[in-house]
């Protein structure tokens, strides 16, 4: 297992990273994070993310926030990590960095709205 960095160390290399810009994104031909990341479909959707991220790099943007689904993932593990390293590997070649939000969940319509306890909404 590798050693913890210093605290001289990780500065060192975040004094080396480019300022951050970016956005938020789902690509334009989804209708929702679950839909990118599926099996089906998934290589028409890389083609339209590979031609937006190229758009975003041209505008000097260098990295995207990007929900990761919870469903895809539990039900489509090993072609997700795969249709996943495919994406990493697009924004790779177009100098851009990804920051991931795993497995978020909170938009999940079995689990929203709920009653209050008062009966209201």
């Amino acid at each position: 297992m590798k050693k913890r960095w210093s605290k001289q160390k990780v500065w060192d290399w975040y004094d080396k990273q480019p300022w951050l810009v970016g956005c938020n994104y789902v690509p334009s031909n989804s209708i929702n994070l679950i839909e990118t990341w599926q099996e089906y479909n998934f290589e028409t959707m890389l083609a339209d993310m590979e031609q937006e991220l190229s758009l975003a790099s041209s505008i000097g943007m260098n990295t995207v926030r990007m929900l990761l689904p919870f469903d895809v993932w539990r039900y489509q593990r090993k072609g997700f990590l795969i249709r996943f390293e495919q994406f990493l590997e697009v924004l790779g070649s177009k100098n851009m960095t990804l920051m991931p939000i795993f497995f978020d969940d909170c938009g999940r319509s079995d689990q929203y709205p709920k009653r209050s306890r008062t009966g209201h909404r």
